[in-house]
């Protein structure tokens, strides 16, 4: 997962877990959701926003609910939940290339 997010790509949860060589629906969200805790207790942007639906853009429904819950969506300004993703996954890129989010974006 932060290999993807140094290179600037998103991972569907069945290449996932495959890698992690476990069962997607069993354990995958228990992982992905224990990282996003450590993430958020370190201040740092949720890196699993970059873990994907396969064959569509977003996470699925859970990583939004985890959001909420641990109140990330509180740090953003974002009206939709797409925009929200979108503003996550480019500072989840920016975070694991060791800039800022925005950095490449003038003036």
């Amino acid at each position: 997962m932060i290999e993807a997010a140094r290179n600037g790509w998103k991972i569907s949860y069945g290449d996932l877990a495959a890698h992690a060589d476990t069962n997607p629906r069993r354990y995958l969200s228990k992982l992905l959701g224990g990282i996003s805790y450590i993430d958020e207790s370190r201040g740092n942007p949720p890196t699993t926003v970059i873990v994907i639906r396969s064959g569509k853009t977003l996470p699925a429904n859970g990583f939004l609910e985890l959001v909420d819950t641990l109140g990330i969506r509180d740090r953003y300004e974002s009206a939709t939940d797409e925009e929200l993703i979108a503003e996550m996954t480019d500072e989840v890129f920016a975070h694991y290339r060791g800039e800022q989010a925005g950095d490449d974006k003038e003036d």
